[in-house]
Order: C-alpha cells, then sequence, then structure tokens
C-alpha cells in the first residue's frame, strides 16, 4: 500500500524528491503519511480533493483485502516546512539602512505657448431638469426591428 501511494504521489508532483510516505501500523489499521512539497499539495489533493479521494479509495480495497483499515493523511514535507522556516528567519532579520538619497536640485520648466482658461457658463441643476428632452429621429424605411 505504501508503494503504490508512494508511485501515484511521485507521478503527479512537481517535485518528486520531496514525496515520502510514513506507514504507522497498528493491529487492525494502517495510517499512511504522505509528505509532500508545499507546491504540489494542490496537485495531490486535486479539485474538490477528487485526487486525494480516488487514492483513498484504492487503498480502501488494497486494506479490505488483507482484512485492515488504512487511512491516508496528507501532510507538507517537514524539510520544505525547515526551508519555510528559514525564509521566515532572514526576513526577520535586522536590515542594514541604506545610505539616503539626494534629492536633485529642482529644473525649470519652459512653456512653449500659453493656453486660455475659457470660462463656459454651466447650466444649474433645475435648468437641467426643466430642459425638453431632444431626441435625434433618423430615417425610418418602414420595417419593424426584430
Amino acid at each position: 500500500m505504501k508503494e503504490l501511494i508512494e508511485n501515484i504521489a511521485k507521478s503527479l508532483a512537481d517535485d518528486p524528491s520531496q514525496v515520502r510516505v510514513d506507514e504507522i501500523e497498528g493491529t487492525n489499521s494502517v495510517v499512511l503519511e504522505l509528505h509532500v512539497a508545499p507546491e504540489d499539495m494542490g496537485r495531490i489533493i486535486g479539485r474538490k480533493g477528487r485526487v486525494a479521494n480516488a487514492m483513498r479509495t484504492l487503498l480502501r480495497v488494497l486494506a479490505a483485502k488483507q482484512g485492515k483499515r488504512v487511512t491516508l493523511e496528507i501532510v507538507e514535507s517537514p524539510v520544505a516546512e525547515a526551508a519555510a522556516e528559514e525564509v521566515v528567519a532572514e526576513e526577520a532579520a535586522p536590515v542594514e539602512e541604506e545610505a539616503p538619497v539626494e534629492e536633485a536640485a529642482p529644473t525649470e520648466v519652459e512653456v512653449a505657448e500659453e493656453v486660455p482658461i475659457v470660462e463656459e457658463e454651466v447650466p444649474s441643476e433645475e435648468e437641467l431638469i426643466e430642459a425638453p428632452f431632444e431626441e435625434e429621429v433618423g430615417e425610418t424605411t418602414g420595417e419593424e426591428a426584430d
């Protein structure tokens, strides 16, 4: 059972080197812990858990033939967790302050041509409400539109 899950997971994972299956055996039951890289969790679980459920179904059939019960647990690889902890530690490390950047002196911009500002009379809200609605009527062909 362990080998089956390991082969399936390695074929699905982008990083097969981080796939590991631990088997914890009881009297009538077996727990398989599938360890994968965090970036492979989505591939292993699948949409709505379909891939994970398919693997669990295969395991249930094999376990039933052996008279046992089996549980599949999918967890992130400890190697990946350790790498993530290192990244967090690096981010938390004190950062050396950079030297202040000197600001450049402002430069003068030449205006090629002055554009005059035209003030237009803007109609009031009341004038807009009272104004008649004018509709442009195009030529009609006499045919009705569908």
